[in-house]
């Protein structure tokens, strides 16, 4: 970590002899609250909920399967229980345990169904997660770059991004470079409207 922190350093350092004596002629720099426009947009919610709909639907799904595979388990032990009753005859309980055999092949194919169906709904799920959040965060992108042409700015970072490791992508910022606020007025009222 000190290595790494001291190798930082050192570039920070070579960097900064590399830059001009002033730094208000360099680029200039917004930070934007991704998270607080995520919060203001209503279409944000509304996938939200979309997904939230489409995942209870799928554990509807889920639930109907689960729910055969627990009467075919009791089906199972009734049948293993009986094949072992000492009062039945021989071929009657050798006739139980071959029921038994079929009805295990039956609850394994019936589980094993039952993952591939929630490794597909998941991925499905997902996949439906991903385009929405790209579509969304592409608007939030298009109203950032109508901002900060705006405002002279060349370059926009999340000041709300946390990396991996729980640290923020922006350290420090003063709110008069944060064009949160700016954002959010331009986003619609409604869902449908026009976007930039």
């Amino acid at each position: 970590m000190k290595k790494s922190h001291a190798f930082c350093s050192a570039l920070l350092v070579s960097y900064m002899f590399c830059l001009p004596i002033s730094l208000a002629d360099g680029p200039q720099v917004a930070v934007l609250d991704v998270d607080r426009v995520l919060d203001a947009y209503p279409e944000a919610a509304m996938a939200e909920a979309d997904l939230q709909r489409m995942a209870e639907k799928f554990e509807d799904e889920l639930e109907a399967d689960r729910l055969r595979i627990d009467a075919l388990r009791k089906e199972l032990e009734q049948l293993q229980s009986d094949a072992g009753n000492a009062a039945l005859r021989d071929e009657a309980r050798a006739e139980l345990r071959e029921s038994a055999m079929a009805k295990l092949a039956e609850l394994r194919e019936a589980d094993m169904h039952l993952r591939q169906k929630m490794q597909r709904l998941q991925r499905q799920l997902n996949e439906t997660g991903d385009q929405q959040r790209n579509a969304i965060f592409q608007k939030i992108q298009a109203w950032a770059g109508v901002v900060a042409r705006e405002k002279g700015v060349d370059l926009v970072l999340d000041g709300s991004f946390m990396s991996p490791g729980g640290t923020p992508l922006v350290l420090y910022s003063s709110s008069a470079v944060d064009i949160t606020d700016a954002v959010i007025d331009k986003i619609p009222a409604k869902a449908g409207e026009k976007q930039p």
